[in-house]
């Protein structure tokens, strides 16, 4: 796979950071992450400097809620998620990141 990479020059494009948090619920075969402070840079040469300039690409406190299950959603979580304030959107962190930075 390196080999492929190195000849056919794939490069990456963009940087997408943000900041995670996770909670399990394994009795209910749950996972749930709020992802917040997306921000992204085009400058590659960057990636590993934890002080690079990074431009954000959704609105200050606006979050993304992923929830991910097995088989059924537990019910009471159900009624959370439906709160008449939320919107349930597709929403690629990376697709955003190319489509504003680039």
């Amino acid at each position: 796979c390196y080999v492929k990479f190195k000849n056919e020059i794939f490069m990456p494009k963009v940087i997408v950071d943000y900041e995670r948090h996770a909670y399990d619920i394994s009795s209910f075969n749950t996972r749930i992450t709020i992802d917040k402070n997306i921000k992204a840079s085009s400058n590659v040469n960057n990636f590993y400097c934890s002080k690079a300039f990074m431009l954000p690409i959704m609105p200050k406190g606006l979050c993304i809620l992923e929830i991910k299950y097995v088989n059924n959603l537990p019910f009471w979580l159900y009624d959370i998620v439906n709160l008449k304030n939320l919107k349930r959107i597709a929403y690629s962190k990376y697709y955003y990141a190319r489509k504003n930075i680039m």
